[in-house]
């Protein structure tokens, strides 16, 4: 994502501010990921309310695809329609 974060830097996104990432442990299924989850929706909450309600597009890579996927199925339509304005998958691992 390094490559992804300088070009977007470039154009205007601040590191920490309007461009913030949220690892995680690839080891661990989804149904492990509780504490996890409850963050990246507070990240998520906090990234558009510091860029002035502005909706968050969210880009994950290979294993991060299902995992997010997995977070977003489990929110209300109503939290998705507030803070999401877009899910980009890279490389996402999604079997046949």
């Amino acid at each position: 994502f390094n490559n992804i974060v300088n070009d977007l830097v470039a154009i205007g996104y601040t590191r920490g501010f309007s461009v913030r990432g949220a690892p995680f442990d690839f080891r661990k299924a989804p149904n492990e990921l509780g504490d996890y989850f409850l963050d990246l929706q507070a990240l998520i909450e906090d990234t558009y309310l510091k860029n002035n309600n502005t909706k968050v597009v969210a880009i994950a890579h290979s294993m991060g695809n299902p995992v997010f996927l997995y977070f977003l199925n489990h929110q209300p339509q109503t939290w998705k329609d507030k803070f999401i304005q877009s899910f980009i998958t890279l490389a996402g691992v999604w079997g046949r």
